[in-house]
């Protein structure tokens, strides 16, 4: 399901990941993907998108994007 969210901080996103889980009982082992500037990253569970997330810089780095 396609989901555009507005999250003004990564507590924001947080606290929705902890309420989602909460009130719906989700796993911490779903799949994710970022798809930015023409490029994707994937990932498994919840910790591993929230690094995604807060590690932005460093994956452009590695990308040599800017």
């Amino acid at each position: 399901m396609p989901l555009r969210l507005t999250l003004s901080s990564l507590n924001d996103m947080k606290d929705l990941v902890g309420y989602l889980h909460d009130r719906f009982g989700l796993s911490s082992k779903g799949v994710f993907t970022i798809h930015q500037s023409g490029a994707c990253w994937h990932g498994i569970g919840v910790d591993n998108f929230v690094g995604a997330a807060t590690e932005w810089r460093r994956r452009y780095s590695i990308a040599s994007m800017k």
